[in-house]
């Protein structure tokens, strides 16, 4: 059974690490390094955007829990070159890649976590369960099978599989601006 003031500060924890993993210093050093590689930078100026494809497809493949990235997709204008990585992550950061003398060659779009990473750290660091949901289907991840398919109330408690738990909920964003809700279930 949680106190009030444990409840709260749990919540508050998954809500900073959750802001962590979009604005935080990982995040905008894994933008960082990629928007510096020379080699994707050499293809984007070239145009040759069937050649980035594959640079990309080859080159982050291979390394993408290395360098920490769920997602990843460059822009020019409106138009999408290249997008990689696993579907339900959270917001990007973004960066406007530059060409010899300042030349616009798109813009980077990178996200460090997915969703279901995100519930794993909390659940393992801290004994509550968390169900991150999207608007879309499929866009769901839990720590709590049972869950998936139960209505939970933003603030409240909820009966789950014969368990009762109290629920807190903040409201974040996902990839493409999608707004997702972040349940945190406190048995009890």
């Amino acid at each position: 059974m949680f106190s009030p003031a444990q409840a709260n500060q749990i919540v508050a924890t998954a809500q900073r690490q959750y802001s962590f993993e979009i604005h935080g210093g990982a995040a905008f050093a894994a933008l960082h390094q990629v928007g510096r590689d020379q080699t994707l930078l050499r293809l984007l100026r070239s145009g040759n955007v069937s050649a980035t494809r594959s640079y990309v497809q080859r080159e982050f493949a291979a390394v993408w829990y290395h360098k920490h990235i769920s997602r990843m997709r460059i822009l020019q204008g409106s138009r999408v070159l290249v997008e990689v990585g696993v579907p339900f992550v959270v917001a990007p950061v973004h960066m406007t890649l530059r060409g010899p003398g300042g030349q616009n060659l798109g813009t980077l779009q990178v996200s460090i976590q997915d969703e279901i990473g995100f519930v794993r750290l909390i659940h393992r660091h801290h004994p509550v369960d968390v169900v991150v949901r999207g608007q879309r289907r499929g866009q769901l991840e839990t720590s709590l099978p049972a869950a998936a398919h139960v209505g939970l109330p933003a603030n409240g408690s909820v009966t789950i599989a014969g368990q009762r738990y109290h629920v807190s909920s903040f409201s974040e964003m996902a990839w493409n601006h999608e707004p997702v809700t972040v349940s945190i279930l406190m048995k009890g």
